[in-house]
């Protein structure tokens, strides 16, 4: 990687008393208002995104100068030792949806207020979770405030909702059931419950699930007229394609483009260099007419 990073990093503190660390990388030697703010959020799960450096992924971006890579934690998560992520069980097990999105809308408030920061032209990553959380903070957003955004990008997003995702997920139509049988097995053992499990506890599930309707969302977030990409695995076992191919046969915007491939949740080769190519052109890297590629229908699985 061309140049030396500089690391800057805070603790957003909610009313609700949860806590999350942030990091900002960016040039050593940015100039005032040279870079542009690229926030990635991750799924669910047990992780620390904050210590770690940008991904090989945004290798080149970070080397043009042009880019600020910003990375939030969820509450409870404490850093890294070694490869083993350090961890409050307490303030983990109890963070709400509401939770992910202050500390993500505090985050993005305190890079923008870097001197090497731009106000305008972020580019927001989101994956599954991370999907969620940023549908519920920018569908909200008044329209000043989103055209600073110059991207979003949304990957395994559930816009069927969370009750649909975790039907399907544990072949059950009686999520009431399932979910109390959830909940009696975090009991018996609430930390390895969460950490060998699904990396969020039997409360934040339940809290997803009474969430406000993910495709209300999406729409909400168009009407602001930000630029969307939305990408999903056809073979998505996790969160199925079904919902958001039906959506996205009766729907065309000008601000979105949505793209199916042949892949599981986690995407391929393919889903990230098209990802990329938008990215590189929010970033000036490359021209930006792919923002206004025509609408993409969705194809059929074979």
């Amino acid at each position: 990687m061309a140049g030396a990073l500089l690391t800057l990093a805070t603790v957003i503190t909610l009313d609700s008393g949860a806590e999350c660390r942030a990091s900002l990388r960016l040039p050593e030697n940015a100039g005032p208002e040279s870079t542009q703010i690229l926030l990635n959020l991750g799924g669910s799960g047990l992780y620390s995104s904050v210590d770690m450096e940008p991904p090989p992924l945004f290798e080149a971006e970070m080397a043009s100068g042009r880019m600020a890579f910003l990375a939030v934690d969820k509450p409870g998560v404490l850093g890294l030792n070694g490869d083993t992520v350090e961890w409050d069980l307490e303030a983990f097990s109890a963070y709400q949806p509401e939770d992910l999105v202050g500390c993500t809308q505090g985050a993005l408030t305190w890079a923008q207020q870097q001197a090497a920061t731009r106000q305008d032209g972020m580019v927001l990553l989101g994956h599954s979770e991370g999907s969620m959380v940023l549908l519920n903070l920018v569908s909200g957003w008044e329209k000043e405030q989103a055209a600073q955004v110059d991207l979003l990008v949304l990957s395994g997003t559930p816009l069927q909702g969370m009750e649909a995702v975790l039907a399907h997920q544990w072949d059950t139509r009686r999520i009431a059931r399932r979910m109390a049988m959830e909940q009696k097995r975090e009991a018996e053992d609430r930390r390895r419950y969460v950490e060998d499990g699904p990396g969020i506890s039997t409360a934040g599930l339940q809290a997803w699930m009474a969430s406000p309707d993910p495709e209300a969302l999406l729409v909400a977030t168009l009407e602001r007229q930000i630029p969307t990409l939305v990408q999903h695995g056809l073979q998505d076992d996790a969160v199925p394609p079904e919902a958001l191919m039906a959506w996205a046969a009766e729907v065309q915007a000008p601000w979105l483009c949505v793209q199916f491939y042949n892949s599981g949740h986690n995407g391929d080769l393919s889903m990230v260099v098209a990802r990329m190519a938008w990215v590189d052109a929010a970033l000036g890297l490359s021209p930006r007419e792919a923002f206004m590629s025509p609408w993409l229908a969705p194809e059929a699985p074979e």
